[in-house]
Protein backbone atom coordinates (compact mmCIF):
# COMPACT_ATOMS: atom_id res chain seq x y z
CA UNK A 1 0.00 0.00 0.00
CA UNK A 2 2.81 2.36 0.93
CA UNK A 3 4.64 1.57 -2.33
CA UNK A 4 1.52 2.36 -4.39
CA UNK A 5 1.16 5.66 -2.53
CA UNK A 6 4.74 6.64 -3.39
CA UNK A 7 4.17 5.66 -7.03
CA UNK A 8 1.03 7.80 -7.18
CA UNK A 9 2.82 10.81 -5.65
CA UNK A 10 5.78 10.52 -8.06
CA UNK A 11 3.43 10.22 -11.04
CA UNK A 12 1.43 13.24 -9.87
CA UNK A 13 4.57 15.35 -9.42
CA UNK A 14 5.84 14.28 -12.84
CA UNK A 15 2.64 15.45 -14.50
CA UNK A 16 2.88 18.81 -12.72
CA UNK A 17 6.48 19.19 -13.92
CA UNK A 18 5.58 18.38 -17.53
CA UNK A 19 2.65 20.78 -17.53
CA UNK A 20 4.84 23.49 -15.99
CA UNK A 21 7.44 23.02 -18.74
CA UNK A 22 4.78 23.29 -21.43
CA UNK A 23 3.32 26.37 -19.79
CA UNK A 24 6.77 27.98 -19.51
CA UNK A 25 7.55 27.31 -23.18
CA UNK A 26 4.26 28.81 -24.31
CA UNK A 27 4.84 31.93 -22.24
CA UNK A 28 8.50 32.42 -23.15
CA UNK A 29 9.19 36.13 -23.62
CA UNK A 30 11.39 38.01 -26.02
CA UNK A 31 14.80 38.71 -24.54
CA UNK A 32 15.83 42.25 -25.46
CA UNK A 33 18.83 44.45 -24.70
CA UNK A 34 19.34 48.15 -25.34
CA UNK A 35 22.45 47.81 -27.49
CA UNK A 36 24.90 50.63 -28.12
CA UNK A 37 24.69 54.11 -29.57
CA UNK A 38 26.85 53.68 -32.64
CA UNK A 39 27.04 57.18 -34.09
CA UNK A 40 25.84 60.63 -33.07
CA UNK A 41 25.76 63.70 -35.29
CA UNK A 42 24.60 67.26 -34.85
CA UNK A 43 20.97 66.24 -35.48
CA UNK A 44 20.87 62.45 -35.87
CA UNK A 45 21.87 59.22 -34.14
CA UNK A 46 22.38 55.58 -35.11
CA UNK A 47 21.15 53.39 -32.25
CA UNK A 48 21.51 49.62 -31.92
CA UNK A 49 19.07 47.14 -30.44
CA UNK A 50 19.64 43.45 -29.86
CA UNK A 51 17.00 40.72 -29.74
CA UNK A 52 18.48 37.67 -28.03
CA UNK A 53 15.56 35.25 -28.28
CA UNK A 54 11.99 35.10 -29.58
CA UNK A 55 9.18 32.69 -28.80
CA UNK A 56 8.19 31.27 -32.21
CA UNK A 57 4.61 30.76 -31.00
CA UNK A 58 4.30 34.42 -30.00
CA UNK A 59 5.76 36.45 -32.89
CA UNK A 60 6.77 40.09 -32.61
CA UNK A 61 4.19 42.49 -34.04
CA UNK A 62 6.47 45.57 -33.84
CA UNK A 63 9.99 46.43 -32.73
CA UNK A 64 12.39 49.36 -32.92
CA UNK A 65 13.37 52.27 -30.67
CA UNK A 66 11.52 54.92 -28.67
CA UNK A 67 13.05 58.34 -28.05
CA UNK A 68 12.33 61.32 -25.82
CA UNK A 69 14.01 64.29 -24.17
CA UNK A 70 12.73 62.88 -20.85
CA UNK A 71 13.86 59.65 -19.15
CA UNK A 72 12.01 56.36 -19.75
CA UNK A 73 10.63 57.02 -23.25
CA UNK A 74 7.55 55.02 -24.25
CA UNK A 75 5.59 54.06 -27.35
CA UNK A 76 3.66 57.32 -27.22
CA UNK A 77 6.94 59.20 -27.84
CA UNK A 78 8.92 59.27 -31.09
CA UNK A 79 9.52 55.74 -32.40
CA UNK A 80 11.07 53.72 -35.18
CA UNK A 81 9.18 50.59 -36.24
CA UNK A 82 10.67 47.69 -38.20
CA UNK A 83 7.34 45.85 -38.42
CA UNK A 84 6.59 42.22 -37.64
CA UNK A 85 8.75 39.17 -37.01
CA UNK A 86 6.75 35.99 -37.48
CA UNK A 87 9.75 33.67 -37.69
CA UNK A 88 12.28 32.73 -35.05
CA UNK A 89 14.64 35.67 -35.00
CA UNK A 90 17.55 36.95 -32.99
CA UNK A 91 20.14 39.54 -33.83
CA UNK A 92 20.97 43.18 -34.16
CA UNK A 93 18.87 45.98 -35.60
CA UNK A 94 19.88 49.64 -36.02
CA UNK A 95 17.62 52.69 -36.07
CA UNK A 96 18.56 55.91 -37.82
CA UNK A 97 16.89 58.64 -35.78
CA UNK A 98 17.07 62.00 -37.53
CA UNK A 99 15.62 65.53 -37.33
CA UNK A 100 16.91 65.90 -33.78
CA UNK A 101 17.53 69.22 -32.08
CA UNK A 102 21.16 70.26 -31.70
CA UNK A 103 22.78 70.55 -28.26
CA UNK A 104 20.01 68.44 -26.74
CA UNK A 105 20.04 65.42 -24.44
CA UNK A 106 17.93 62.46 -25.58
CA UNK A 107 16.91 59.21 -23.92
CA UNK A 108 16.35 56.10 -26.02
CA UNK A 109 15.19 52.51 -25.45
CA UNK A 110 14.64 49.55 -27.75
CA UNK A 111 11.22 47.89 -27.62
CA UNK A 112 9.23 44.91 -28.85
CA UNK A 113 5.48 44.29 -28.89
CA UNK A 114 4.26 40.70 -28.56
CA UNK A 115 0.57 39.83 -28.16
CA UNK A 116 -0.08 43.43 -27.17
CA UNK A 117 2.58 43.33 -24.44
CA UNK A 118 5.34 45.96 -24.67
CA UNK A 119 8.85 45.13 -23.52
CA UNK A 120 11.62 47.74 -23.27
CA UNK A 121 15.39 47.34 -23.31
CA UNK A 122 17.87 49.24 -21.18
CA UNK A 123 17.80 53.01 -21.45
CA UNK A 124 20.65 54.94 -23.08
CA UNK A 125 21.16 58.69 -23.22
CA UNK A 126 23.20 60.95 -25.48
CA UNK A 127 23.76 64.57 -26.50
CA UNK A 128 23.69 65.86 -30.05
CA UNK A 129 26.33 68.27 -31.34
CA UNK A 130 29.07 67.33 -28.88
CA UNK A 131 31.83 68.30 -31.32
CA UNK A 132 32.06 71.28 -33.67
CA UNK A 133 34.11 72.26 -36.70
CA UNK A 134 35.06 75.70 -38.00
CA UNK A 135 35.29 76.61 -41.67
CA UNK A 136 38.21 75.55 -43.82
CA UNK A 137 41.30 77.76 -43.60
CA UNK A 138 44.70 78.06 -45.25
CA UNK A 139 43.38 76.54 -48.46
CA UNK A 140 45.91 76.15 -51.26
CA UNK A 141 45.91 74.06 -54.43
CA UNK A 142 46.60 70.93 -52.35
CA UNK A 143 46.22 71.69 -48.61
CA UNK A 144 43.57 72.72 -46.10
CA UNK A 145 43.34 73.10 -42.32
CA UNK A 146 40.42 72.89 -39.87
CA UNK A 147 39.84 73.75 -36.24
CA UNK A 148 37.56 71.79 -33.98
CA UNK A 149 36.27 71.83 -30.42
CA UNK A 150 34.25 69.60 -28.11
CA UNK A 151 31.97 70.08 -25.13
CA UNK A 152 33.49 69.49 -21.69
CA UNK A 153 30.29 69.09 -19.64
CA UNK A 154 29.12 65.75 -21.10
CA UNK A 155 31.53 63.17 -19.66
CA UNK A 156 32.52 62.07 -23.17
CA UNK A 157 35.54 59.94 -22.14
CA UNK A 158 37.27 60.52 -25.49
CA UNK A 159 39.91 58.05 -26.68
CA UNK A 160 40.36 59.46 -30.21
CA UNK A 161 39.58 62.69 -32.03
CA UNK A 162 40.44 64.61 -35.16
CA UNK A 163 38.96 65.54 -38.54
CA UNK A 164 37.71 63.42 -41.42
CA UNK A 165 37.07 64.40 -45.02
CA UNK A 166 35.92 62.73 -48.21
CA UNK A 167 36.03 63.74 -51.86
CA UNK A 168 32.47 64.15 -53.15
CA UNK A 169 30.78 62.21 -50.37
CA UNK A 170 29.91 61.93 -46.69
CA UNK A 171 32.97 61.46 -44.43
CA UNK A 172 33.14 58.17 -42.56
CA UNK A 173 35.81 56.66 -40.33
CA UNK A 174 35.20 53.24 -41.90
CA UNK A 175 35.57 54.46 -45.51
CA UNK A 176 38.97 53.41 -46.83
CA UNK A 177 38.88 56.32 -49.31
CA UNK A 178 38.25 58.95 -46.63
CA UNK A 179 41.10 60.95 -45.12
CA UNK A 180 41.36 61.47 -41.39
CA UNK A 181 43.67 62.75 -38.70
CA UNK A 182 44.10 60.77 -35.47
CA UNK A 183 45.05 63.04 -32.60
CA UNK A 184 44.57 60.49 -29.83
CA UNK A 185 43.20 61.11 -26.36
CA UNK A 186 42.92 64.88 -25.86
CA UNK A 187 44.63 66.77 -23.09
CA UNK A 188 42.74 69.33 -21.05
CA UNK A 189 42.49 71.55 -24.13
CA UNK A 190 39.10 71.43 -25.84
CA UNK A 191 40.24 72.86 -29.19
CA UNK A 192 42.26 71.06 -31.85
CA UNK A 193 43.57 71.59 -35.39
CA UNK A 194 44.15 69.25 -38.33
CA UNK A 195 46.01 69.89 -41.58
CA UNK A 196 45.54 67.82 -44.75
CA UNK A 197 48.13 67.89 -47.53
CA UNK A 198 48.55 66.53 -51.05
CA UNK A 199 44.84 66.77 -51.82
CA UNK A 200 43.49 66.22 -55.32
CA UNK A 201 41.31 68.93 -56.93
CA UNK A 202 37.59 68.64 -56.22
CA UNK A 203 34.83 69.33 -53.72
CA UNK A 204 35.32 67.83 -50.27
CA UNK A 205 33.05 67.24 -47.28
CA UNK A 206 34.71 67.56 -43.88
CA UNK A 207 33.75 67.11 -40.24
CA UNK A 208 35.34 66.91 -36.82
CA UNK A 209 34.91 63.67 -34.88
CA UNK A 210 35.31 62.08 -31.45
CA UNK A 211 35.36 58.42 -30.40
CA UNK A 212 34.58 57.52 -26.80
CA UNK A 213 35.63 54.50 -24.74
CA UNK A 214 32.49 52.57 -25.77
CA UNK A 215 33.22 53.01 -29.48
CA UNK A 216 30.52 55.63 -30.08
CA UNK A 217 31.49 58.05 -32.86
CA UNK A 218 30.46 61.71 -32.58
CA UNK A 219 30.42 63.82 -35.76
CA UNK A 220 30.08 67.56 -36.16
CA UNK A 221 28.07 69.25 -38.86
CA UNK A 222 29.71 68.87 -42.27
CA UNK A 223 31.65 71.62 -44.01
CA UNK A 224 32.12 71.81 -47.77
CA UNK A 225 35.20 73.23 -49.51
CA UNK A 226 36.79 73.00 -52.94
CA UNK A 227 40.39 72.51 -53.98
CA UNK A 228 41.02 74.22 -57.35
CA UNK A 229 43.97 73.34 -59.53
CA UNK A 230 45.56 76.49 -60.93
Amino acid sequence: MQKNTYTFILTFLGLIFLNSCELFERKQVTLLTGGNILEIGANYAHVEGLILDVDAENPISAYGHVLSTSPNPEIVDSITNFGTRSELFSGQFVSLIDSLETDTQYFVRSYTITNGNIQYGDERSFYTNSVEITGAKNITTSTVAFDGSFKTDRNLQIVEHGHCLALGGVPSLTDSNALKTELGTPSEATEFTSTFENLDPGTYYACAYLVNNEGTVFFSKRQIFTIILN
